[in-house]
């Protein structure tokens, strides 16, 4: 498999930046500036899949 094509797809996964980020907090012990990164990327995702989901799911009302 070609390790470019690998690269990308686990810099596009939400939880590979969640990992990082509990790891820089328990291991720093402290506010960093990658563990705000990590974490502004796992928000991002949070609420692109929010609003995705809003805007495709419609409500059933009888």
């Amino acid at each position: 498999m070609n390790p470019a094509l690998i690269w990308a797809t686990i810099v596009t996964m939400p939880l590979s930046y969640a990992v990082e980020a509990m790891e820089e907090g328990t291991s720093a012990g402290e506010f960093t500036a990658g563990l705000a990164t990590n974490m502004g990327v796992v928000l991002g995702f949070v609420l692109l899949a929010l609003s995705l989901g809003a805007a495709i799911l419609r409500r059933r009302n009888p």
